[in-house]
């Protein structure tokens, strides 16, 4: 065994470590019993390896064989009651201690990335829509969302009708008010691979698929709210969601979007988007601007010098759907190779 440096407190080895209210509790004595032993080399000590601080010992218990026969009623090293309490509460302050040291790394992160909030999930609590509606009510300028299908904001209820007013309430001259929404292309590539993770069955419809079905939705509300003359523009991205994210001038609410089904954590076939946490960002910090570059990148066809498309026209998308909607999610041809590429595996 490694003798302890002059303090009790050695470098790591092997062996079973205890804390120190178990090793008090082993010796029968108090935890500044124990403690007091540890600064007299009376046992071996190390610090938590777990504790990111490393402010709390560890003792190591193969010593606590020699120390339990080293005079245990020491003067202070008899248990009672109130040194029990007085045990407990040091080592609450302690726990506590780490803890604000813990939240103060956290706040110190956000503040420096601009992170202001961070709000429950969408889908499990009303918050985020309540955050929505209060933004549209008092924002100044335009509203810019990307996401999949973007019903929240179409289907009938507070975050439309606030998206309405808001829209009714802008002068039309004034070129930086207005709503630009970015919605997954429903019938490429990009879209077929999340219906298939959601609904995990390759040769369901796309007009049965609950994905499918929303853009739709989408699509036929936001045309009838452009006929009545609201400033509401929408085009079409094919390639994979990154994320759901609403730009304000005020500042950007951004969800990171997951791959896969709900049904894989709650029992049912649907999107799993939504259940994770929403972080609000301050429209001065960096991060902002680089969500605001991303969003514009597309919105302008950045991404067709990649061979990706944007569709801007909602009459068009919503016939190519009409006429594509019985096609299976994964095409029949698809299956085929991909059948011809396991049999050759085998």
């Amino acid at each position: 065994m490694e003798k302890a440096n002059g303090s009790g407190v050695s470098t790591p080895q092997i062996g079973n470590w205890l804390s120190v209210a178990d090793a008090a509790m082993r010796l029968r004595i108090t935890h500044r019993g124990v403690l007091s032993r540890i600064q007299r080399g009376k046992v071996e000590a190390r610090r938590d390896p777990r504790d990111p601080q490393k402010r709390r010992y560890q003792v190591l218990a193969d010593d606590l064989d020699f120390a339990d026969r080293d005079s245990i009623q020491e003067p202070g090293n008899v248990r009672t009651p109130l040194s029990d309490l007085l045990d407990y509460l040091d080592v609450a302050r302690q726990e506590i201690a780490n803890v604000d040291s813990a939240v103060g790394h956290i706040l110190a992160g956000a503040q420096e990335n601009g992170i202001v909030r961070i709000l429950p999930p969408r889908r499990t609590e009303l918050s985020y829509q309540s955050e929505i509606i209060s933004l549209l009510k008092r924002t100044e300028g335009s509203v810019k969302v990307m996401g999949i299908s973007c019903n929240d904001f179409f289907a009938d209820g507070g975050i439309c009708n606030a998206l309405v007013k808001m829209l009714e309430r802008s002068r039309p001259e004034e070129q930086s008010h207005g709503a630009r929404f970015l919605i997954l292309y429903p019938c490429g590539s990009a879209a077929r691979a999340r219906m298939f993770a959601e609904e995990h069955d390759p040769r369901r419809s796309l007009n049965e698929a609950l994905l499918f079905l929303d853009i739709e939705k989408t699509l036929k509300r936001a045309r009838t709210l452009c006929a009545t003359g609201l400033d509401i523009q929408v085009r079409l991205y094919d390639f994979v969601p990154p994320h759901q994210l609403t730009i304000f001038n005020e500042g950007c609410l951004v969800e990171q979007y997951s791959f896969g089904s709900s049904g894989d954590q709650r029992g049912g076939v649907g999107c799993i988007g939504g259940f994770a946490p929403v972080i609000e960002c301050k429209p001065s910090s960096d991060y902002y601007a680089s969500l605001l570059n991303g969003f514009d990148h597309v919105w302008n066809g950045g991404p067709l010098k990649n061979g990706l498309r944007v569709y801007d026209d909602i009459n068009a998308v919503l016939r190519e759907m009409e006429t594509r909607g019985k096609e299976h999610i994964i095409p029949e041809q698809v299956e085929r190779r991909v059948a011809a590429r396991r049999r050759v595996g085998r």
